[in-house]
């Protein structure tokens, strides 16, 4: 289970769609759900964004997208990916 600290993140906005893909489920293997190619939602014990990014990044292999810490969400979408933040929000 999820510790206190833990925040859900939104990446998004890949270049290449499918490095991207790769490096978050090595990244956060059991810790994320894809919403489609490139779209990501990751649960992680970080407290920044910018700490998320280095976690998918070796250094020498920048990955160009966008993450951010979300805070709330609302919208209409597969049921799955309302039951995975459901699962992973903070407590």
């Amino acid at each position: 289970m999820q510790t206190q600290s833990s925040q859900i993140y939104a990446i998004f906005g890949a270049r290449e769609p499918d490095k991207l893909d790769k490096a978050v489920e090595c990244a956060f293997d059991g810790r994320c759900h894809q919403i489609t190619s490139g779209q990501w939602l990751v649960r992680s014990d970080t407290s920044q964004p910018a700490e998320v990014y280095n976690a998918l990044v070796d250094g020498s292999n920048p990955i160009t997208c966008v993450i951010v810490m979300m805070a709330g969400y609302y919208g209409m979408q597969n049921k799955a990916i309302w039951d995975w933040l459901e699962a992973n929000q903070r407590g």
